[in-house]
């Protein structure tokens, strides 16, 4: 009961507001990341933004130009099932802004953030022990039965398997938009590899491509890294370049179906040839509403070949 015997007045939801300069560029960002978005009847100078039970608003503000000294204009918390896959898809190429990794925090919580094109901030979370190392740790030795001593992230979504016996392995978790075709691709590739003896990664079990969360999960056996000089000791005694380039020649004359789909280095971001890896980079790097950020972008494309 409030005071002087009335009742409390019951809060039924929050919604922060964003400023922004250009009211549909905004709700096109917005509806990049997965929100539904509309329009206020009344005009083009407000709308919302609204996914599952969240639930924002995005204001036009006329003094929020370019110039404005803000670092971050708008600040919301949102607490989410699961921020890792949150983090995957909102840092696919071409959704803009800035969506920074996630990571563990005094707080218990695995957090990221997403920086809109306005420079409003939506920091995200989710409880500590749905933490993606522990998951896949669970999923390797349920699926393989293996015991896992420790596992150390390497890169977005790939990570060293320590195991208890044996050598130990490389395990890529791939982000849900990446086919199983794919990766099953990529297995096949280094099926090939190791049949004609090339020097390449080998898969670490008969059954190297597994799913875990909807999510293809490829195993491969780990490679000590060697220091430079000594990588360079190495090809020299293997016939230096000439003998890359032999054995890059032979690849292309093998015809295997494997090896001649384009399969891309860029996993997280881009599959294919090249081009489309270009591609998700001109998509990452586009022009900032900040004239700084214009200056940075104009200059590295006009450096570009």
């Amino acid at each position: 009961m409030a005071d002087g015997g009335a009742p409390r007045n019951r809060l039924s939801s929050f919604s922060p507001v964003f400023p922004v300069r250009d009211l549909r560029r905004a709700m096109a960002h917005y509806a990049s990341l997965g929100f539904e978005v509309e329009s206020y009847a009344d005009g083009d100078g407000y709308g919302f933004a609204g996914r599952d039970e969240v639930s924002l608003h995005l204001s036009v503000d006329e003094e929020h130009g370019p110039q404005a000294n803000h670092q971050h204009v708008g600040t919301a918390y949102l607490y989410v099932e699961d921020a890792d896959a949150l983090y995957d898809e909102w840092a696919r190429p071409g959704v803009g802004g800035l969506t920074r990794r996630v990571g563990d925090t005094p707080c218990k919580l695995r957090e990221g953030s997403h920086v809109d094109p306005d420079g409003n901030l939506i920091r995200f979370g989710s409880p500590m022990p749905g933490r993606p190392a522990e998951r896949l740790r669970a999923h390797l030795q349920a699926r393989y039965g293996i015991t896992v001593a420790a596992m150390t992230q390497l890169d977005l979504g790939v990570w060293r398997v320590e195991r208890t016996e044996g050598p130990d392995w490389v395990a890529r978790w791939f982000a849900a938009r990446r086919t199983a075709e794919a990766v099953a691709g990529d297995a096949a590739i280094l099926r090939t590899l190791a049949a004609h003896e090339f020097p390449a990664e080998r898969c670490a079990a008969d059954e190297p491509v597994s799913v875990l969360d909807g999510r293809s999960v490829l195993v491969t056996e780990w490679a000590d890294p060697v220091p430079r000089q000594e990588r360079r000791d190495a090809i020299r005694a293997a016939g230096g370049l000439s003998r890359l380039g032999s054995l890059l020649g032979r690849l292309h004359t093998l015809g295997d179906g494997a090896v001649t789909r384009p399969g891309g280095a860029w996993h997280h971001l881009a599959d294919g040839l090249p081009s489309a890896e270009i591609a998700a980079a001109d998509r990452m790097l586009a022009p900032s509403s900040s004239a700084r950020g214009r200056y940075a972008w104009d200059t590295q494309r006009r450096r570009r070949p």
